[in-house]
């Protein structure tokens, strides 16, 4: 999560703010900085990765319990040493929650179709390494779960060990969630304390409850809701993120606004969080509830309409011919003297737009030792706005002044899912996707006003089946010199921007070919693929087509419907201990949910 800086005990709140125009300061020099050494570095190929979390849960198989072990971080050491030892490929890092692990590749992926095969196996190989060293530790049955949100979080006692008997919360001031549930790096609690404290008020949100039968709210503040009051009921849950290492600043740019639509369009179509705090809601994703997990604004800023740090993306950034500055139409605030700053400095207008809403923000973790720095070599003031603004999509400068990175775009709405085999077949799916887009010049662009539509009702519930999304019908450019694709250009260069179904979206309607239909083609007639390598591919194209279709559900439908048909549920939209528990053991060692995914592939390797 972010940038895990280390020094000083950090500042607080009240500190904090007296500086916080000289870290924005600093910031912009640093960007300045970063930008004058890589604008011109090229990548010679695209590359890739993907980020993936999980939750540490331990299974009590005779009271049939299920809690979250909040000792992950001598389980991330043991893991970065067996990789050191061994000379792995996995960089093991902490999470906001004490429980969580984050993983990721040291080196990334290539963008060969063959480096696309590889995902799956390799997923399952991380949670086998998880897995061995869980079963090293004294602690008995700990698994890892790829879930977003833990049943049971923040309800009942739901964690261990505890550091005290006494329910303790200086730094989250919440009614549920312990300090020590928190990760220790400083800068997991700084965090949390200064949110709280900038916005003068404890954080409150409330979600929709879920109504059945003998449902009932009298315990919460809010009839019909279930309260959440802390950032850990958004940071303690998991997602599935995907990373383009872009061959130039160019291209990066393109693929970040070609991406924007298509992030409200895959929160949806990866919705697998159907629960919180022990109840069933009625909304699919988490994205609203970490949105107002991380909301630091106060009473006054929320009522002048500031936008909250944590949210969809305000701005398209491309500054190429196929850009329509008509489609930022979204209001925007901007730190006006870091966007005069930034033009001065030789950034046009649309990238220093993009960076001056960025320190639009206030820093939130300062490290006193960190404040007087060489902003020739260092980037930790810019990092501390980039890292601290979380967009549905992040554009990323190379990470450090001497890196050899490139440029990247970071795809962030996605929920994690179940199975290894779900969580590849995204991620395949965006590379893919991004793979075409650059290949065939489309151009998927629409009024960012259309985006947040899309992005409200992608979070309701079973939005894959029941809602309509704002999407563009002639995504083919008019100058595509692809012959299979003549039929998809429109003789009128007006774009065509419709309310489709998730179904129509995909696979296709009278006039459009589909997403899916555009990646066929696009395999089969413009890339060449192999016969056996398309099969393989195949396999992940064909589950999103069920998916939307409606042959099998998303993760939070089936996750939903678990519930509402377990043996233990009276429903009262309640979720027990051994539902909860049940509810792990399942996603602790998923083979092939058949309820889940339908019949078919059984294993990583194709086989049935």
């Amino acid at each position: 999560m972010g940038y895990l800086d280390v020094g000083e005990p950090p500042l607080g709140w009240s500190e904090c703010k007296k500086i916080s125009n000289k870290i924005r300061r600093h910031g912009a020099v640093q960007l300045v900085n970063l930008y004058n050494k890589h604008k011109d570095h090229v990548n010679e190929r695209l590359k890739w990765g993907e980020e993936m979390e999980y939750h540490v849960v331990h299974l009590n198989h005779s009271d049939k319990k299920a809690k979250l072990y909040t000792e992950a971080s001598e389980i991330i050491t043991a893991l970065n040493t067996a990789e050191e030892i061994t000379g792995g490929s996995l960089d093991w890092h902490q999470e906001y929650g004490a429980w969580m692990i984050e993983c990721v590749p040291k080196e990334p992926y290539n963008d060969f179709l063959e480096e696309l095969l590889t995902v799956e196996p390799k997923l399952n190989l991380r949670k086998k390494k998880l897995r061995t060293i869980l079963e090293a530790l004294d602690v008995s049955d700990l698994v890892p779960i790829s879930l977003p949100n833990f049943p049971l979080l923040g309800s009942g006692d739901f964690y261990f060990p505890k550091t005290s008997e006494n329910f303790q919360s200086r730094y989250t001031e919440s009614l549920y969630l312990d300090d020590s549930v928190i990760c220790p790096h400083p800068r997991f609690p700084t965090l949390t304390r200064n949110i709280v404290e900038r916005r003068e008020r404890p954080v409150e949100i409330y979600v929709p409850l879920y109504q059945d039968s003998n449902t009932k709210s009298s315990d919460e503040p809010k009839e019909g809701s279930i309260h959440l009051d802390a950032s850990g009921f958004g940071m303690g849950m998991c997602c599935l993120q995907v990373t383009l290492n872009a061959k130039n600043i160019k291209e990066a740019r393109y693929i970040y606004d070609q991406l924007v639509p298509m992030a409200p369009i895959m929160l949806a179509l990866s919705a697998c969080t159907p629960f919180f705090k022990g109840k069933l809601a009625d909304v699919d994703s988490r994205w609203d509830i970490i949105a107002g997990a991380m909301d630091d604004r106060t009473e006054q800023e929320v009522s002048k309409g500031v936008r909250p740090r944590y949210g969809m993306v305000p701005l398209y950034i491309c500054n190429c011919v196929h850009q329509k500055q008509c489609y930022n139409d979204f209001p925007v605030r901007i730190h006006a003297e870091t966007f005069d700053y930034l033009r001065s400095q030789g950034f046009d207008e649309v990238l220093a737009r993009h960076f001056a809403a960025v320190f639009n923000k206030d820093p939130l973790v300062v490290f006193p030792d960190k404040v007087d720095v060489d902003d020739q070599s260092e980037t930790n003031h810019f990092e501390n706005f980039q890292s601290t603004n979380w967009g549905s999509l992040r554009f990323k400068p190379p990470p450090k002044m001497d890196s050899k990175v490139g440029w990247r775009v970071e795809f962030r709405t996605m929920d994690v899912q179940i199975t290894d085999f779900e969580n590849a077949a995204y991620s395949v799916f965006i590379v893919l996707l991004a793979r075409m887009i650059l290949s065939l010049h489309l151009n998927l662009q629409i009024p960012m006003s259309k985006v947040y539509e899309n992005m409200n009702r992608g979070q309701s519930r079973d939005a894959v089946l029941n809602q309509k999304f704002w999407f563009k019908r002639n995504v083919v450019s008019s100058d595509c010199s692809v012959k299979d694709l003549f039929k998809c250009k429109t003789r009128n260069c007006k774009d065509i921007i419709e309310e489709m179904t998730m179904k129509e979206l995909f696979l296709g309607k009278e006039g459009f070919e589909g997403l899916l239909g555009l990646l066929e083609i696009y395999l089969q007639n413009v890339v060449g693929c192999s016969h056996s390598r398309y099969v393989q591919l195949s396999r992940y194209l064909d589950f999103i087509r069920k998916r939307v279709s409606g042959e099998i559900p998303t993760g939070a439908n089936f996750l939903r419907s678990f519930i509402l048909n377990h043996s233990d549920y009276t429903g009262d939209s309640r979720i027990s201990e051994r539902m909860a528990y049940d509810i792990c053991k399942l996603c602790s060692e998923p083979d092939w949910i058949e309820e889940l995914l339908g019949p078919g592939v059984r294993s990583g390797n194709g086989s049935s």
